[in-house]
């Protein structure tokens, strides 16, 4: 059973201490985020009541403070409204004669990076940016540099760390105004164990090839070259299908995940867990990874061959639909073979011109893997329609003149073959 809260020791009364020597290592207007923690005890804040901690940190601070948590390790989370609270709270000593404290500004949440770009700040060394920048609230630069021909080289991103947990939109470079957006680090790669998430200052595995993810007594190398067959230990051992290539490659796909992962750690501003929560809510769907990407683009270039007669079938040129078609019928009512010839000869023609039209634009087709079927271009594909909607629109009116003419001849009476009744009296 766990012991109460302070065991005992005057956990409501109010003798808390404060030292007027300490102040805040960086003023900024916002939020601040401080640390509290337990000295001098073998015990941490965990066990403290925490009706003490609210009297003591809202006498301190003049008011109530927006958040307070505890975390695992025993220590407070502490976050102000101001950054007067802020400086008050991190004079407090002790919460009563028994619990003695230590509050301090937190190292990584009451700042921000950016990056910008400015040309002109090349060749100008850090140390006399950082002092022309320093009254706008930037503490900290950092040149990003690449190497060119064996040689570092500035590319003009500057990372620039502002002592405010809000990020500014844009900063003043003498006259120029220069945009800033988030700067969002890369994942944590040990060198040691090429497995992300740590460091190899506390890296407690054993040394692995970064080719072949095995350890360097079970790795056969010649001319200190790996020979063994390229794995990744991150995707092996997270289960990833696609785990043949490095470990240190940047399409990897458990690298992608970090990254994604610490991307939304920085523009969210929320702790790892949560990230890991969001970016599992994001990608719940599936076919969001590198591997379902690969797998899904493998699909459907084996089923490409089987859609691309369908797909040719539209695009290719097709029987207008105002095309006069020749049926038995009309065969059987024709009086005479010249009708005959005269109705099949226009449409022979016009199919005789579609395909020298095609064969004209061979040369800009695309040849489909079966050698067989020919593509078009849009633009080319939609101009051929309109000459053959055209034409065909022309014959049909040729062949409706031809009709007409027809069938007036054959009705108006022949003035030299039929003589009128009226004349044959004598």
């Amino acid at each position: 059973m766990s012991e109460p809260p302070d065991k005992g020791k005057h956990s409501n009364q109010l003798f808390f201490n404060t030292d007027a020597t300490k102040t805040l290592k960086y003023y900024s207007q916002g939020p601040k985020y401080m640390v509290m923690s337990r000295i001098n005890s073998n015990d941490s804040l965990m066990n403290v009541s925490p009706f003490l901690i609210k009297k003591v940190i809202d006498n301190v601070c003049g008011s109530e403070i927006e958040n307070c948590k505890k975390l695992r390790n025993g220590t407070l989370l502490i976050k102000t409204k101001t950054v007067t609270q802020a400086a008050n709270l991190i004079k407090l000593t002790s919460l009563n004669n028994f619990i003695e404290v230590n509050v301090t500004e937190h190292n990584s949440l009451n700042c921000s990076k950016g990056v910008f770009y400015s040309n002109d700040l090349r060749e100008i060394p850090e140390e006399e940016i950082l002092a022309e920048l320093k009254h706008q609230n930037i503490i900290e630069l950092k040149k990003i540099l690449k190497k060119v021909n064996e040689e570092l080289k500035e590319t003009g991103l500057i990372i620039a760390t502002f002592a405010s947990p809000t990020l500014p939109d844009e900063i003043k470079i003498g006259y120029q105004i220069v945009h800033i957006r988030p700067y969002i680090p890369l994942p944590l790669r040990c060198r040691n164990c090429t497995r992300l998430g740590h460091t190899a200052t506390h890296c407690k595995n054993s040394k692995l090839c970064v080719n072949c993810g095995l350890a360097d007594y079970n790795c056969s190398k010649t001319n200190e070259k790996c020979l063994n067959e390229v794995t990744c230990i991150n995707c092996k051992e997270n289960l990833v299908s696609d785990y043949k290539h490095s470990a240190i490659n940047r399409i990897c796909p458990t690298f992608i995940k970090h990254k994604e992962i610490q991307a939304i750690i920085t523009l969210q501003k929320t702790d790892r867990k949560t990230a890991h929560k969001i970016y599992t809510e994001r990608h719940q769907n599936g076919n969001t990874s590198y591997a379902a990407t690969i797998q899904s683009t493998n699909v459907n270039n084996a089923n490409t061959k089987n859609d691309i007669n369908t797909i040719t079938k539209d695009l290719s040129p097709q029987p207008s639909s105002s095309r006069h078609l020749i049926s038995y019928k009309d065969i059987v009512h024709t009086t005479s073979t010249a009708n005959i010839i005269s109705k099949i000869n226009p449409i022979i023609s016009n199919i005789t011109s579609e395909t020298n039209t095609t064969a004209n634009l061979s040369h800009l087709s695309h040849i489909t893997p079966d050698n067989k079927v020919k593509i078009f271009p849009t633009s080319i594909s939609n101009r051929l329609k309109t000459q053959l909607k055209a034409k065909s629109k022309k014959n049909n009116k040729l062949k409706a003149d031809i009709i007409v003419k027809k069938d007036n001849t054959s009705v108006r009476p022949n003035s030299e073959s039929v003589k009128d009744p009226s004349m044959d009296c004598n």
